[in-house]
């Protein structure tokens, strides 16, 4: 996942969200979900209670295993697909005026400095 908007510190709520959204798209059991979201275990069940109270992801048909039963596993619901494409709408809104600004700060040096400001930075 894109993390640029968001290196100034941690993760967010929604980013969490989206995170484990994006990670059940294909069915995903809680372990993998564990290590591919960077969460702990109580992180994740807090999240994984949240996400499925407001229907964001559905249980999957669970896996048998030999020695420990089904596992559970989790897909993400048409409700959080729509979710998921919401969030990277307000992300794609949320970087658009940085990357015009910096557009914007090229177009207006004048020619024969664009070159020398895109290689070498500002000169002081």
């Amino acid at each position: 996942m894109n993390r640029e908007v968001f290196e100034e510190g941690r993760r967010g709520f929604f980013e969490i969200v989206a995170g484990i959204l994006h990670t059940c798209n294909s069915v995903s059991g809680k372990t993998f979900l564990l290590y591919r979201c960077n969460l702990n275990s109580s992180q994740l069940s807090n999240y994984l209670k949240l996400i499925l109270d407001a229907q964001l992801i559905e249980i999957a048909e669970p896996v048998e295993t030999r020695t420990e039963g089904p596992r559970i596993r989790f897909k993400t619901s048409h409700k959080g697909k729509r979710f998921l494409k919401a969030y990277e709408n307000l992300r794609a809104l949320m970087t658009g005026p940085k990357q015009k600004r910096e557009n914007v700060l090229v177009e207006r040096l004048p020619e024969s400095k664009r070159h020398d400001e895109l290689t070498s930075g500002p000169s002081l």
